[in-house]
């Protein structure tokens, strides 16, 4: 069935007919694994409140499609009552609380959080949800406590969210939901004076999570316009200058405040250029684009700070995945592979540094016309390096890219479009040439 009947028969008049259409989305779509389009979601939920049969089967439905971010923006401005959906989702906590190793009950938690993130009232399952927020031993803790500190900025019950911070083994996850909030606008000045405090007293066993009241903070001043707030933050020595870096860089990157967000991959201390790579990581999540950045983070990667490079090579290698292009950084990766050491404590960069090369690799040789270009970025490095051993071990590392690019782009000619054997440049002592084999070397 099309997806324009399938429409036409949810609008009929009939609840049979509209019946006959969720009996084929719920038993020829969803069961075969088959994606519904959006176009039918308000269709779908405005089946819900209708006779017995037809909501069912619309509950049925939703709570399938709810493991999917895409629904909640629908339900959140349905103009019908969606409670036999939060229902359904009590009924399920009622499930996990007499079974704990309930699979499928548990994705409940998940479903109410996205769903409060949304500004869904989730009221009736309040109490549920307190009991796994408040059981340190819960394995839904966490989804749990994000799902009541939505629901609270949803209702500006501050009391509830100081409530939340105030406990340990709560008060992370309380944190990520106050910046997720603060960064789509929200006022938390009622909270300010216990953010504070709690920056003040820096809670948390590692750096990222001692800056998050920094950078919840920065952010909030940031929305506000207050940047002596921010710049006595970034003139600190504790956890909140890093918060505020980190907040501070996201906001260059979205606004792009190109500058700003340089200054910060240009310093010599390599927490500020750690700090400043975690909000490379949260814009990419969130599909920002960060190209004009590249020529900055390959600058970082060659003159930051030794123990920083890791991060910025797995931004790289990260916005490689995500489709930046990141071929200005090619020179700065092929130098960076003669500064790791093969060892257990580096492996991690050594495979993103892989990575990212070959990324890019593949990408310009894909191209055909920039071969050569390619080609001229490694000559520049070479000339560059001094030491015979380093000149050895680059020649080598682009012999294999190289080859690890042709054998994914080489086809045969009766094969449709690809890279033919007679383009492989083949200038007499080229070392080169030999790409087409995929055996790598020893």
């Amino acid at each position: 069935m099309e997806t324009k009947e399938l429409l036409e028969k949810l609008k009929d008049q009939d609840p049979d007919v509209r019946l006959s259409a969720l009996n084929f989305i719920f038993f020829d779509m969803l069961a075969e694994g088959k994606d519904v389009p959006s176009d039918l979601f308000p269709d779908i939920i405005n089946c819900l409140g209708g006779e017995d049969d037809l909501n069912h089967q619309a509950v049925m439905i939703l709570n399938s499609l709810t493991l999917n971010d895409e629904i909640y923006p629908y339900l959140a401005e349905a103009q019908v009552d969606i409670s036999s959906l939060i229902d359904k989702w009590k009924k399920d906590l009622d499930a996990v609380e007499q079974d704990p190793g309930n699979i499928f009950g548990s994705k409940v938690f998940e479903k109410l959080k996205n769903a409060a993130k949304h500004g869904i009232d989730i009221s009736p399952v309040l109490e549920k949800l307190k009991v796994f927020s408040f059981n340190k031993d819960s394995d839904h803790v966490e989804n749990a406590s994000k799902a009541l500190c939505y629901h609270y900025f949803n209702t500006d019950h501050w009391r509830g969210v100081v409530d939340l911070l105030e406990l340990a083994h709560i008060r992370l996850y309380a944190l990520h939901s106050i910046k997720y909030a603060v960064k789509k606008g929200k006022d938390i000045s009622p909270i300010l004076r216990d953010l504070e405090f709690i920056m003040r007293w820096e809670p948390g066993i590692n750096a990222f999570e001692k800056s998050l009241p920094g950078q919840v903070l920065t952010h909030h001043y940031l929305n506000k316009n207050e940047h002596e707030k921010i710049a006595q933050f970034l003139e600190s020595d504790s956890s909140s200058k890093i918060g505020a870096v980190c907040a501070c860089t996201y906001h260059g990157i979205v606004n792009g405040y190109w500058d700003t967000v340089k200054e910060f991959l240009e310093s010599d201390n390599e927490y500020v250029v750690s700090f400043a790579a975690v909000a490379f990581e949260e814009a990419l999540d969130e599909e920002k684009d960060i190209s004009p950045a590249v020529p900055a983070l390959a600058n970082a990667l060659d003159n930051g700070p030794e123990d920083s490079r890791f991060s910025i090579l797995k931004i790289l290698y990260l916005a490689s995945e995500k489709g930046v292009d990141i071929s200005d950084a090619f020179p700065s990766l092929l130098r960076a592979v003669t500064a790791f050491s093969v060892s257990p404590l580096n492996r991690s960069s050594i495979r993103f540094l892989y990575e990212a090369m070959n990324k890019i690799v593949k990408r310009e040789f894909a191209k055909k016309k920039d071969i050569p270009e390619v080609k001229g970025m490694v000559d520049e490095v070479l000339k560059k390096e001094k030491d015979p051993a380093k000149i050895m071990k680059l020649k080598r590392i682009f012999s294999e890219l190289y080859r690890n690019a042709f054998s994914s782009l080489i086809t045969n000619p009766l094969q449709g479009d690809g890279i033919r054997l007679k383009e492989i440049p083949k200038k007499k002592g080229e070392r080169f040439r030999t790409g087409v084999r995929r055996r790598l070397p020893r």
